[in-house]
């Protein structure tokens, strides 16, 4: 008799994963990438595609800082420059061949590539 009660249990458990795992499911799809823009904040495109599988950041020079001030011709120096951002930071999505790749230039996003879709 306990072997016909248990089988209720497997069949119970066995339904409550089907019905789970379509929502475990990865957020690298072409619809996801799709939803990144450029200009979005860094925050809303995690809340899109989850925590990046692996993420870079380089420090970029401040071309502002070197130009400005610099003498122009006929006499004079150049106007302050505008301070340019000074972060980039790329960030990776991958799931199989599937990947989404981010560029952020001070928390907004400049460029995005994806492969695999």
């Amino acid at each position: 008799m306990s072997r016909l009660m248990s089988r209720p249990a497997v069949a119970a458990v066995a339904v409550g994963l089907a019905l789970a795992l379509p929502g475990c499911g990865s957020k690298i799809t072409k619809e996801n990438a799709e939803k990144i823009k450029n200009g979005m904040a860094e925050q809303e495109v995690t809340d899109i595609l989850g925590s990046p599988t692996e993420t870079t950041e380089a420090d970029l020079p401040n071309l502002g800082a070197m130009i400005g001030g610099l003498p122009v011709p006929g006499g004079g120096e150049a106007p302050p420059m505008p301070q340019f951002p000074k972060k980039m930071r790329t960030s990776t999505w991958k799931n199989g061949d599937k990947q989404i790749v981010v560029m952020f230039l001070d928390g907004k996003v400049v460029q995005k590539q994806t492969t695999g879709f």
